[in-house]
Formats: structure tokens, sequence, C-alpha cells
């Protein structure tokens, strides 16, 4: 069994008193207060939240967040997102109470999953990480700039761990204070960052297509935003091009904007393959947005891809947006479906807690597989009710679910079975490859399909994955999506919303990044969400 030592500190690293508003987290485990020049992060763990087995492996209470960095030791800790520059945030901290654990073991992140099964496994620690005798107490992180505003991320550890001496240290009561080094004003508000976004919105097309969104953009227009359209030529044939033209209008006073809508099918408008931890040609539009330095992994623009082929692709899709916009007096549907795998959490898990925001806006129907009635004859008649969103967390192949009962499917060649509404719903879709920017995929289908009557059938809008995405990320980003929905005018606001949840409640940012460049919104940007309808 592991020695346990209790050493308690009697100076403090840098003592602090100020007048706050306190936000607890959450969690037990911490409580969070906020002042206009500094972040405290106040630890509230206690000698039971931690237990070692025969084999000495140290295990924490379940309800604590523990980090899931691959190559790295499972270890609790907190985020903080603050809006300034990596090497302008200082970090201090009172220890409290010690605990010091001998002969102790902790467990790795040694997998990372897929929901399609191409796992990474690692046995090697990180070693940049663990290379010192103790990991560290906090770590920051940067993830670039949004609008010219800094985002930077400090993670905070009320442990430290030794592989070599497989001894760990635990500070149940330990507070960090988060500031900046010169003094001045430190704020983590996102809305801080919301207030950047103005209502322009460019909407990019090839010339061909340009005059069919004259009567969108004065409807747009009607609602109170600038748009701009214009001729994909003007800007450029190739994706370098295009980016440069795209961050000459917005580093452009004039012509800043805050949305935008890049029109045309995988190989009809320039499309960037870049490596992620799934794939080396994941198609993706994230950076044709990112208008920082280099390292910068932050879109500055809330945008999408219409996945057209034709004129009467756009036709279709565009009213889908206005039928949205339009009725808001029915009364309100969500379609939730979930697999019956994962683990700490499950999808089903991940789900209900998606759900929870959630439970006294809409009547859901909650179709998970472990349940018979999980068909695609169910699904489809799901849409003959008023359905305003779809979340479903499962496995994908690109053209089908296949999370229902029994392993069956629901494909593109269902949808045509799918009857007739007035109004059709927002998809959040969570599995791999459906969001791909191509005709025939899942998400393209889903967008401008039609009923074996000829009838527009299908979603309004569509989020989801381009290629094989990881098991946890995209579902967290969708709970901040789900959150956020209620409040967000736009469902490009909602998203945006749905990152930053994202970097807040997951440790990995590798895998945050790759989320980013992963998932996709195919649909309006600017599509006016309950919110702002009711």
């Amino acid at each position: 069994m592991p020695k346990v030592w209790l050493i308690v500190w009697l100076l403090f690293i840098c003592v602090y008193a100020f007048s706050s508003e306190d936000r607890p987290d959450q969690n037990r485990q911490v409580r969070v207060s906020f002042s206009s020049t500094q972040i405290e992060v106040n630890f509230a763990l206690s000698i039971n939240d931690i237990s070692t087995n025969s084999d000495d492996v140290v295990s924490f209470a379940k309800d604590i967040n523990l980090t899931n960095t691959l190559k790295r030791a499972r270890l609790p800790y907190q985020v903080i997102t603050v809006f300034s520059k990596l090497e302008d945030i200082k970090v201090e901290y009172e220890l409290g109470d010690e605990y010091v654990y001998e002969d102790s073991q902790l467990e790795f992140e040694t997998i990372k999953k897929y929901r399609c099964g191409n796992h990474i496994y690692s046995l090697e620690p990180d070693a940049e990480f663990h290379q010192k005798k103790l990991t560290p107490f906090y770590t920051i992180e940067t993830l670039g700039d949004f609008r010219n505003m800094p985002i930077s991320r400090v993670i905070v550890y009320p442990v430290r761990y030794s592989i070599r001496e497989k001894r760990l240290l635990f500070y149940p009561d330990i507070k960090f204070i988060i500031s900046d080094k010169y003094h001045r004003k430190l704020s983590s508000d996102p809305t801080t960052l919301y207030k950047t976004i103005n209502n322009r919105y460019l909407i990019v097309s090839p010339r061909q297509y340009l005059d069919q969104f004259s009567t969108y953009a004065d409807y747009k227009r009607s609602q109170g935003f600038e748009v701009d359209l214009v001729a994909k030529e003007t800007l450029g044939n190739k994706f370098d091009e295009i980016k440069a033209s795209l961050k000459k209008r917005y580093l452009n006073p004039l012509t800043r904007f805050s949305y935008a809508m890049l029109v045309g099918h995988e190989n009809m408008f320039p499309t960037e393959y870049v490596k992620t931890s799934s794939s080396d040609q994941t198609p993706s539009d994230h950076n044709y947005f990112t208008f920082g330095e280099n390292q910068d992994a932050w879109a500055d623009v809330i945008y999408s891809r219409m996945t057209i082929k034709n004129e009467q692709d756009i036709e279709g899709q565009l009213a889908k947006f206005m039928a949205y916009e339009a009725e808001n007096n029915l009364h309100k549907d969500l379609l939730a479906l979930a697999s019956d795998e994962g683990e700490n959490p499950s999808d089903k898990e991940l789900m209900e807690t998606l759900l929870q925001p959630l439970s006294d806006h809409y009547q859901i129907n909650k179709m998970y597989q472990e349940d018979s009635e999980t068909t695609a004859f169910n699904v489809i008649k799901a849409f003959s009710s008023d359905l305003r969103w779809i979340y479903y967390l499962g496995h994908g192949t690109g053209n089908a679910w296949t999370s229902l009962f029994d392993n069956k499917s629901f494909t593109t060649l269902d949808m045509r079975k799918i009857p007739h509404h007035p109004i059709k719903p927002v998809l959040i879709d969570i599995s791999c490859s459906n969001g791909r920017f191509a005709i025939n995929k899942f998400g393209e289908r889903f967008l401008n399909t039609h009923n074996q009557l000829g009838e527009s059938v299908g979603v309004a809008s569509y989020f989801g994955g381009s290629v094989s995405i990881s098991w946890q990320g995209p579902a967290i980003m969708a709970q901040g999506i789900s959150q956020n929905s209620l409040t967000s005018q736009t469902l490009g606001e909602a998203i945006l919303k749905g990152k930053f949840h994202l970097l807040n409640h997951y440790s990995d940012l590798a895998e945050i990044k790759d989320t980013f460049l992963w998932m996709h919104l195919q649909g309006d940007p600017t599509l006016l969400l309950d919110s702002v309808l009711d």
C-alpha cells in the first residue's frame, strides 16, 4: 500500500483579498471567483476523494473531472479561458494541505477513440509534460485570437505526479490566482468577444448562381443584416487566393464581416484538405477564416458551406431557411438519437446532459439504440411532427446512421420516404463522415433531397463531421450548442458558443483543434433561432 503523508503549509505563496462576484462552477470540486483584474480558482476536495486499490493504483471520486489528454496521466483539473496573450498571464497559488502518496500509480490516457473505430493507441507518456520530476501545477495554452482578441487557456491541477518516483502529491484545498503580469484588466467573459460580432454577412457564390441570392439578400437585409453578394471568381480560383481576398475584405473596416456562406459542393468551391489525427485529407473550410498569426486556431468569422450542385438546390435550401424563420407558433418538437456505446460517459449519458436545458422548451422524442422502437420507420415517422431540432450521437458511414436498434441503419434512401412538412429542422449530427460537403453524402442529401412525391423534405441546416471524428470532443461541443441555442439569436452564434463550451470542458487541446477542422455547418449561419422568433 502507498504511504500517505500530510503536510500543513504555513507559508503561502502570495495572499490576496478582494471583493468579486462569485460564480460557482457546476462541479462541487471547485469554486471560481472573478474580479476585473484576477480570477481565483479554489479547489474544495477532501482526502475521501482519493483512494488506492490493491495494485497501488490511485483513483479519484467519480464526480471529479479528470483530464483526457492522450499520453498524459489522468489528473483532476479545471480550465479557465482568458482573453489575454499567453506571455502576459501570471499564475500564483496557495498550497494549503499536502498529502503525499508514495509507491503510487496513476491511470494514463493511452487510447484516443474515434466513432469509426480507427483508434489511436500510445503507451509512451508525453515527454514534455512528464519530463520533470513532478508534473506542473498549471499549464497555459494559446489558440490564437478571435477578431483580434487573444484566446488562452489556463489549466490548473490540485495534484502533482512523478512517474519515475511513483509519487503523488495531493492538494485538496489549493487556491490559484490568475492575473495579468502588468496589472491590467483580465477578462474571461466570452460576451466580450461576442460584442465584436457585427451584422455584415458575406455570401460567396460561383458567378453563374449569384443572381439567385438577390431576393434572399433583400430578405436578410430586412432582418437587419448588411449582405454582400460576391462572385467567387473575383476572389480567386484556388484556396490560397480566395483566403487572401477574404482576409483583405475582413481587414477593411468598410467590408469587415462576421458571417459568411460559401456556395458550392466540395469540387465546385475550392476546398482545403488538412491533416488531422484521423485523416491526412480532411475537407475543411475552417482555415479560410483564420486571419490571425501562424498559430491561430480560431476562425474569426461564423461561416458555413451551402452544398449545392445546381439552381434547384439553391432554391430549395433558401426556401427552407425562410420557412424555418417564418413559423414560430408551432408545437416545438425535438428528436434525439443516441447509440448504446461509449463509456465515461456513454452516448446515452452525453445525450441526457445535452437535453437537460431543453426539456422545458421542447417536446422531446428520445430514440436510443437499446430501444426496439428505434428503427428507420420511426425516424421517418418523426418528421411528420413539428421538429425544430434533431440531435444524433452515434456511428455514421458517410451515407447513413448505423446506431439504430439491432445495428440497423437509416440511409440516404430512407430520406425519400420522409413525409412533407412545411418546416424542416436543424440537425446536429455527431457521427463520422456524414458531414462531408460532397454530392450524395448524408448531410448534402438531407439538405437537398425530395421524397417519392417530389416534395422537398429533410433539414433546414446541418452540422456534422467531414471525416472520422473522436468520441467525446464533438459531442461536448454539441452539448454547448444545445445549452446556448436557447439564448443565441442565430444558429452560427450557438455554434460559436458551443466551441467555447468545448474549450472550457475538455482538456485535450489537440483534439479541440481537430474538432474545429472536422465539424462544419452546411446551411445558413444567420438562421434565426427560437429565442428570436418566439
